[in-house]
Formats: structure tokens, sequence, C-alpha cells
């Protein structure tokens, strides 16, 4: 895909190969979560229908109407500890048949993101420091 055609908060399948041991792998929807200063790269957040680990690392978004009905079959998880910097050339239309899908995450849904991100993202720092810093 053409960058200039990903968007914030967008759904897209997203190539994660090649990966190292323990990273998120294979072809799998993600949530773009940040579109980068160069233009090209994005922040994502991968989406399983894997319910292992939720409350520990996996959001639960539950049944996402933005998506087509063959994507919708199952309950959608946001793994939130295997966020990743990747080139706009790993990413991928949805389609319904031949009809490629606008899949926008909702912006209620995408808030949830962002703070579970930041709770994840500060979960080791110290009470008192994680006060000055919120600040």
């Amino acid at each position: 895909m053409k960058s200039r055609d990903i968007q914030t908060g967008g759904i897209y399948f997203v190539n994660f190969e090649p990966t190292e041991p323990g990273e998120f792998d294979r072809k799998h929807l993600a949530v773009v979560i940040k579109k980068n200063h160069d233009r090209i790269t994005f922040v994502v957040l991968p989406m399983t229908s894997k319910d292992k680990g939720v409350g520990v690392n996996k959001i639960p978004l539950g049944k996402l109407d933005c998506l087509p009905p063959n994507l919708q079959i199952n309950e959608s998880f946001a793994v939130i500890d295997q966020i990743r910097t990747l080139s706009s050339n790993r990413f991928f239309q949805i389609k319904d048949g031949q009809n490629v899908v606008n899949a926008v995450m909702p912006k209620e849904k995408m808030h949830i993101l962002y703070k579970a991100i930041i709770k994840d993202l500060l979960h080791d720092v110290p009470d008192k420091e994680l006060r000055e810093i919120l600040l």
C-alpha cells in the first residue's frame, strides 16, 4: 500500500515477517496507532482472535462492526505488548470479496487502546515518578 493511504486508527492486514523468537509473526490485522514523522513508517498494534493472555497482554475489543462479515465471526483482541514500527510496504487492504473495506477502529475503542498502551509503557515506573511524569 502507499503510505498516503494509511490512516491512524485504520485497520489493515500487516505482514509481521521476518521476526525474531517471541515477536508477533505472520500476516495479521493491526490497527495504526501513529504515523511516524518520516511518513513511510507506522506504529501498529497487532490484533488477534485468540483470547489467551487477556488481562495480561491482550485488550478485548469485541466484534468490530467496521470489519467485513467474515472477520466479524470472532471477537478481536489487541496484543498490547507487541507494538511495532513497520514500513508501509508491509500493509495490505482489507477486502470483502473484490471490494476494499475502509476499516477504522471506533474512536471510543482507540481511546481504550491509547490508555492501555500508556499504562503498559509505564507499568514499571514507581508511583512517585509516575505522578511527576503525568503532571
